[in-house]
């Protein structure tokens, strides 16, 4: 097993605790913690570019992305009926 870089390890850490520390606060004033993320994003994406390379960034944008997604997923409600009729009609 190979060693995690403190430069990783870093970078890791910042690109993961800037949203949600971010998405709490939005969350706190009553607005959607996914607002706080998408905000960070940016804030990192020009403030924080030049500390790691465009692939690690292009890393934790792809693993930003499918936590999103997956964020999105569990809010959204659909009735079953919505459902079924969309499937079947």
């Amino acid at each position: 097993m190979g060693e995690i870089s403190p430069t990783l390890f870093f970078n890791g850490l910042l690109y993961l605790s800037v949203p949600f520390v971010l998405g709490y606060i939005f969350r706190r004033i009553n607005v959607s913690p996914i607002i706080g993320y998408i905000i960070a994003g940016i804030l990192l994406g020009n403030f924080f570019a030049d500390i790691a390379s465009r692939e690690i960034v292009n890393n934790f944008a792809f693993f930003g992305i499918a936590l999103l997604l997956f964020t999105i997923g569990l809010e959204v409600n659909f009735p079953l009926q919505t459902l079924y009729c969309f499937l079947n009609c």
